[in-house]
């Protein structure tokens, strides 16, 4: 799975909601996930008060300025953290 992949499954999945949470630095943001049959695709959004929804994160994580500081894939498991306009993208889907 590369980001456009995870990508494309916010884009045509049913968003499931989400719920606001608070780091050990203090930090608030956003969590939010989207179904696409069985699997959850699952993201954090750092830095934000307000609910971020899976348009958004698409637009920002394939975003030609948006950096790509992690992106792991080994099969099981798919993870990613993704830094544009000063906001931490943080994705994750894993399989079953």
């Amino acid at each position: 799975m590369t980001v456009r992949d995870f990508a494309e499954a916010l884009d045509t999945g049913i968003y499931s909601g989400g719920f606001f949470y608070s780091n050990e630095n203090n930090v608030q943001g956003y969590q939010g996930s989207v179904v696409v049959g069985k699997d959850h695709y699952m993201y954090k959004v750092s830095g934000t008060d307000t609910e971020v929804f899976p348009d958004t994160v698409v637009t920002a994580i394939t975003a030609d300025s948006a950096t790509i500081q992690r992106c792991v894939d080994d099969g099981r498991k798919f993870d990613a953290t993704i830094w544009q306009a000063g906001k931490c993208y943080m994705l994750w889907h894993r399989r079953k």
